[in-house]
């Protein structure tokens, strides 16, 4: 055998000891990720806005039905920026599992199920994304698992399903737009065009991708004067459009007088508040919720893009680009024009894959300093580390969804920060509750332990009363920003338990005394 023979197989054999490598971690870390979708199986409370999205669906549906009955509807009012068509799936997927098993829990837990699924599978099309984005799947793994392990939307994966969906959907288009720029295919346009208007159909903000779509499709053009540009582009806009109107059944009748209606119908939300949220608003949030390794990591790798832009090849630069525009657009939109479209730091959810590209960047870029053994054992244990933590306080936070994963919301004032928005700890409030009395305990009802009924047994059930107004000898439950509201002032009411979670009580649960007491 000669020298050349063995150097191909000496080529071979790393190669296929490389890939082998690749694929089973792979397999370990995806494995990971669907794992984590095992918390909906005993159930999680769901948030009292699952009540607004099964009657938009309803809604949707309706809608449909009295369009093929020649009928047309008005434009529904509630949540305006939201298309259905994530919501529609939901809703016949539950109703399947409601005549299979009868069971509301069982119910339940299938659409936390779905929505969890659909946010995992998206983490594929966001690994292959960042792949592309980096040029090399190492850091790219490492990115996907930090990712999935991202406390806030992990928690949210179970039960948001416009925001989750939404963001989703944003990985998926990312990936689609990658996909689109290198291979300028019927195929690829086709794709992205769905990709788009699924997105734009649970919200319409998903418009923006198709604005950004178009944009660097001119760019690409200017610099190529490829009329295949041009002819994929007409298709990715033809489909974005033909797609969107079919998927929300709203626009069926006049789409483009109904589409600019509801561009414009979250007017109606400042004039009942009076103001927009502050111009730094979304940017505190993120800084307080979003881990600060990710954003010294998401910093780095947009320093070292812009750094090296002008070395990079054109796919690179447009891919870059395209990464900045979807982040940067959304967070601009509010701050100059003040407008309530993103109402929280969950509505900007979808700028969250972008700013894990840059985190990809970062990484990539750390990878490449760690080019001697003993920086590279370094990094090794400092990701293991870095993993350890953040998987421990997901674990530790869970099923909370408003968390702060970082120490820089320590030094924020306690009454300014909603410890538990959705209220998802009173059900674990009230079951801890009576298991610690006797006999029935009367307790003012709230949305969330309305929509969360299925979750307490038939004894529980047995023993809990709801009442719409705190009267003597019952209970009340607190959750939101200022837990004290001037109860302890009050000499008829006691504390009588509290849930806490990251050094946060984030529910206190009242009880008034059934006979007053009169201050002296």
């Amino acid at each position: 055998m000669g020298t050349t023979d063995i150097r191909k197989d000496r080529i071979l054999s790393l190669t296929t000891e490389r890939f082998s490598r690749r694929r089973l971690l792979e397999f370990l870390v995806f494995g990971v990720v669907f794992l984590g979708c095992l918390p909906a199986l005993p159930g999680i409370p769901l948030s009292p806005d699952t009540v607004n999205s099964r009657a938009m669906a309803n809604r949707a549906v309706a809608h449909a039905r009295a369009w093929f009955d020649g009928r047309v509807n008005e434009p529904y009012r509630y949540h305006d920026e939201h298309g259905p068509a994530f919501e529609i799936a939901l809703r016949y997927v539950e109703g399947l599992t409601r005549d299979l098993f009868s069971d509301e829990l069982a119910v339940n837990r299938v659409r936390q199920l779905i929505i969890r699924l659909f946010f995992c599978l998206s983490l594929v099309a966001f690994y292959a994304a960042c792949i592309r984005f980096v040029g090399s799947w190492e850091p790219a793994l490492l990115t996907t698992l930090l990712f999935c392990l991202a406390p806030r939307i992990f928690n949210h994966s179970f039960q948001n399903s416009f925001d989750i969906a939404f963001m989703s959907c944003s990985s998926i288009c990312l990936f689609t737009l990658f996909t689109f720029l290198r291979l300028n295919t019927f195929k690829s346009s086709l794709l992205h065009g769905a990709a788009c208007a699924l997105a734009t159909d649970i919200r319409v903000a998903g418009g923006l991708f198709f604005a950004i779509t178009l944009g660097v499709l001119l760019l690409r053009f200017i610099h190529t004067r490829d009329r295949k540009i041009l002819r994929n582009g007409l298709f990715f806009g033809v489909t974005f459009g033909v797609l969107m109107v079919a998927m929300w059944p709203v626009l069926w009748h006049s789409p483009v007088s109904r589409l600019l209606w509801v561009l414009t119908g979250n007017q109606h939300l400042i004039s009942e508040r009076g103001h927009a949220n502050a111009w730094h608003y979304h940017i505190m949030w993120i800084g307080i919720t979003v881990p600060i390794g990710t954003l010294i990591l998401a910093a780095a790798g947009t320093l070292h893009r812009c750094y090296t832009l002008r070395r990079l090849d054109t796919m690179r630069v447009l891919q870059t680009l395209s990464v900045l525009l979807w982040l940067g657009i959304p967070l601009a939109i509010p701050m100059i024009f003040g407008n309530t479209l993103y109402d929280g730091w969950r509505h900007h959810y979808f700028v969250f894959p972008p700013i894990m590209l840059l985190v990809g960047a970062g990484l990539s870029f750390v990878f490449f300093l760690c080019n001697t053994p003993i920086r590279r054992r370094l990094g090794i244990g400092f990701a293991a580390a870095y993993l350890s933590f953040a998987a421990y306080k997901l674990v530790d936070l869970h099923p909370y969804q408003n968390v702060y994963a970082n120490s820089v919301v320590r030094i924020w004032p306690r009454d300014r920060i909603v410890r538990d928005y959705w209220g998802l700890s009173c059900v674990q409030g009230v079951k801890e509750l009576l298991a610690k009395t006797q006999g029935e305990i009367l307790v003012t009802t709230n949305v969330s332990l309305r929509v969360n009924r299925a979750m307490f047994s038939s004894g529980e059930l047995g023993r809990l009363r709801l009442i719409e107004s705190w009267d003597p000898g019952s209970y009340k439950l607190e959750y939101r920003a200022n837990l004290v509201r001037g109860n302890d002032d009050d000499p008829n009411v006691r504390t009588a338990h509290s849930v806490w979670s990251d050094g946060f009580e984030i529910l206190r649960i009242w009880y008034r005394l059934p006979t007053r007491i009169d201050p002296e």
